[in-house]
């Protein structure tokens, strides 16, 4: 939510399913009396400030002492997969990209081998929680959840889980590229493989738009329409990414 005012302009970063927000923009002290005043005979509705943030909704946020740069991360997370499957990954060899070049998965058809029930237990929360951490701070870690799992699923996704565990201390860096007084610019980049499902011939398409150097949105997904050549999967994955700038644009201009 974008507040503008005489006071200046305010962000309000609020999860639908947390009492907990982020509030951040010019003379946030004015705005800080303001609102203590507003909610203050309002029941049950009460509110209380913490300056400063180093953690939002498991997200763990860490600062240079400039205030320039900062990087973010899901320590908790990774120690959660660390207790529940670090024994399970803990001999396996150690891996400089999280998905096996050139892999197909295919789903367990007849002619596959299904998971067992005790897989199935290892599978599941292991997709959660990596997709949860994917979603937020790490990107490179996305996987791919087939409601009908192989053998092969299980092992591609134990790699990604140990790559993960190695690679516990990434962090997404947050530092801009330009001054306040220089223009801020915006670099898209897309890109589509072509029939990557080799059970329904959909196309994975993704994209990431990067501010002032900053990944601010990023996204990977299945499409709904078979694309009859790679270049028609190519274009498609190019029309999404500017449905998130007209996005990031309005908002940009709303700023002033």
């Amino acid at each position: 939510m974008i507040w503008k005012s005489d006071l200046g302009i305010v962000f309000v970063a609020i999860y639908v399913d947390d009492c907990y927000c982020i509030v951040t923009g010019r003379a946030l002290d004015k705005i800080e009396k303001m609102m203590q005043t507003q909610t203050k005979n309002v029941e049950p509705f009460s509110i209380t400030i913490t300056k400063g943030t180093s953690d939002y909704l498991g997200c763990e946020l860490v600062f240079s002492k400039d205030k320039m740069k900062a990087w973010l991360g899901e320590p908790r997370v990774m120690k959660n997969i660390k207790r529940k499957f670090g024994e399970l990954v803990k001999n396996a060899q150690n891996y400089k990209t999280p998905e096996t070049p050139g892999i197909e998965l295919r789903k367990s058809m007849t002619d596959y081998p299904k998971l067992s029930i005790k897989e199935h237990k290892t599978y599941r929360p292991g997709v959660d929680m990596l997709l949860y951490q994917m979603k937020h701070s790490r990107p490179d870690i996305a996987v791919r959840e087939l409601d009908k799992p192989t053998p092969a699923v299980l092992k591609e996704i134990k790699r990604v889980m140990k790559f993960a565990l190695d690679t516990a201390n990434y962090r997404l860096r947050i530092e801009p590229t330009s001054l306040d007084n220089e223009k801020w610019t915006m670099v898209r980049y897309s890109d589509s493989d072509w029939a990557g499902d080799k059970d329904i011939r959909l196309r994975v398409s993704g994209f990431v738009i990067f501010l002032l150097g900053v990944p601010i949105s990023f996204k990977s997904k299945q499409q709904r329409s078979v694309a009859l050549s790679s270049g028609e999967a190519e274009y498609v994955a190019l029309s999404e990414a500017p449905k998130e700038i007209k996005f990031v644009y309005q908002t940009l201009t709303s700023m002033g």
